[in-house]
């Protein structure tokens, strides 16, 4: 407003401020009201302009320093030090926080939610109250005296003695309740009697119930012992009366002949199936030697090369005024027979490409799967066979029933059938145990995932190859003549370039075709057909590398 910085000192009594109109006197009075009344709807009009802020701070003579301070559309209080900027949230708080210290509150009426302001007043308004109603008048008085103070006493005590009958009520329902619960409760005084003897019963119990068990036990025992013994007497008395079998030979060999039969078997099977399968096809065309095919093309690739070179230095030579005199031609002789030994080559290989084109597939063999079924069936009789063999030598042993007077006998018969009893249910557990596996993951054939291994091991034996004979420079060099010199050493330099250039990118042709179908096979197989694992590029390159 229209004050910038400005401090009064008011001294005891009645303080006039007095001045000229729009000297400031109206603002010192907002300034007090914004302070006592702590208004968060109201305007800017507080803060002068060109500022940021305003503030009013007033010091009471106890000693409190209270002070309003208003920041863009924030307002904070503080009070003795204690600053707080929520004022919109809990103004009411505030304001009875605020008036401890300040002491400038509005008057309330009794019965009525209208407040009465006895400490500002505009400076157009009439005297206090004389254009207000009556009944606010009337409201205000009765307010000010003690009239109100005793009808509000009253009021007060009605609703007390309303809510100490209602207390009184409500206390009588619960002894009621009480009391019926208690006639219900009468008889626990012989339940107490009666629940100390289940008690001491329920603590025997338990003894009572393990002995019991433990009779049951021993019963049932004795049952299976009886039944046990009276099982293998009969099958005594039918022992007995057999010719004792004949001793038995090493049965290992016996397993390993079947084993040889049952692979030789199979590999029949395999071959009467191959040779049924090339029976329909036809004779095929007779192969010429393939093994330098390789290193042919390549020379012929190079001879091609070097003979274009040497083309393009020839008519470079012709529109020289003077050509100069050649001295060895040995070189250019040998290039032409290499190159018609290449072209020989060529002609022999595209026809021999013609006889392979007319060639069918090889049909695809079967997989072995029926072994597997084969060596588990057989793996099964021979266990079979060595239990029974166990239960024959175990019966063996139990030649005569003993007499009731041979204890002796007796006891080892006993301790006999109770290890052979430990050994049944011994097995038991374990073929339980057996049955409750999963089965083995099935192996798939790894023959094309071998090839493949195979061919990216060739590519990289061939690339190795090719940089080292880059490097060495396997190709003889003719000497050059003095005046050739540097045309022979800028030739020599370029053919080095462009073979090796060459090489590498046939090379990284071939890995690239080798690492897309290394790829498809690994997306059509996700998981290692030998362990069962996940397989990726990475691991499959890794071991490709490690491998080499």
């Amino acid at each position: 407003m229209s004050h910038k910085s400005t401090e009064f000192e008011l001294v005891k009594g009645v303080n006039v401020l007095t001045g000229p109109n729009n000297s400031g006197k109206s603002a010192v009075i907002s300034a007090l009201q914004l302070l006592a009344e702590l208004p968060v709807k109201e305007g800017d009009y507080m803060v002068r302009h060109g500022t940021a802020e305003s503030s009013v701070t007033v010091e009471t003579d106890e000693g409190d320093v209270l002070a309003w301070r208003r920041k863009g559309s924030a307002m904070s209080l503080t009070i003795n030090g204690d600053r707080d900027i929520r004022l919109q949230n809990n103004r009411d708080h505030y304001l009875e926080k605020l008036h401890k210290h300040l002491r400038l509150p509005k008057v309330s009426g009794n019965e009525s939610k209208q407040d009465f302001d006895i400490h500002f007043a505009n400076q157009k308004d009439p005297i206090f109250l004389i254009n207000e109603p009556p009944s606010r008048a009337a409201l205000f008085f009765a307010s000010s005296s003690d009239a109100g103070r005793l009808f509000e006493v009253r009021d007060k005590f009605k609703d007390l003695v309303k809510a100490k009958r209602k207390e009184q009520q409500s206390a009588k329902t619960t002894l009621e309740q009480q009391q019926r619960i208690l006639a219900k409760l009468a008889p626990l005084d012989e339940i107490e009697e009666q629940m100390k003897f289940v008690q001491v019963t329920f603590k025997q119990y338990p003894k009572d119930q393990e002995a019991l068990r433990l009779s049951t036990k021993m019963l049932q025992d004795l049952k299976i012992y009886v039944r046990q013994f009276n099982s293998i007497t009969s099958k005594h008395q039918v022992v007995r009366e057999l010719i004792l079998p004949p001793e038995l030979e090493d049965s290992d060999k016996l397993f390993q002949y079947c084993k040889a039969l049952k692979l030789e078997v199979g590999r029949l099977s395999i071959f009467s199936n191959k040779q049924k399968a090339l029976a329909q096809l036809e004779q095929p065309p007779e192969l010429l030697p393939t093994n330098d095919l390789a290193k042919q093309l390549h020379d012929l690739r190079f001879a091609e090369k070097k003979g274009l070179k040497l083309e393009k230095m020839q008519a470079t030579l012709a529109n020289l005024n003077v050509q100069p005199e050649i001295d060895n031609t040995e070189r250019l002789t040998c290039l032409l027979k290499a190159l018609h030994k290449d072209s020989v080559i060529v002609a022999r290989l595209n026809s021999q490409q013609t006889h392979y084109e007319s060639v069918n597939s090889p049909p695809l063999l079967e997989q072995e799967s029926n072994l597997a079924t084969n060596l588990r069936t057989l793996h099964e009789t021979l266990t079979r066979h060595r239990s029974l063999e166990a239960h024959v030598k175990n019966l063996l042993q139990l030649n005569n029933i003993p007499d009731f007077d041979d204890l002796p006998r007796i006891e080892q018969n006993y301790h006999l059938l109770k290890k052979l009893s430990y050994k049944r249910s011994f097995v038991f557990r374990f073929h339980r145990e057996l049955s409750e596996l999963q089965p083995p993951p099935q192996i798939n054939c790894t023959f094309e995932l071998q090839e493949l291994l195979s061919q990216l091991k060739s590519l990289k034996k061939r690339h190795t190859a090719h940089s080292q004979r880059v490097k060495l420079g396997d190709i003889s060099q003719i000497p050059p003549q003095p005046e050739f010199e540097e045309i022979e050493l800028l030739e020599k330099h370029f053919k080095d370039l462009y073979l090796h250039i060459e090489n590498v990118q046939k090379l990284k042709a071939h890995l690239q075709n080798a690492d897309f179908e290394l790829r498809q096979w690994v997306n059509q197989h996700p998981s290692c057909p030998t362990c069962g694992g996940d397989l990726t590029i990475q691991k499959l390159q890794g071991s490709i590398c490690n491998g080499s």
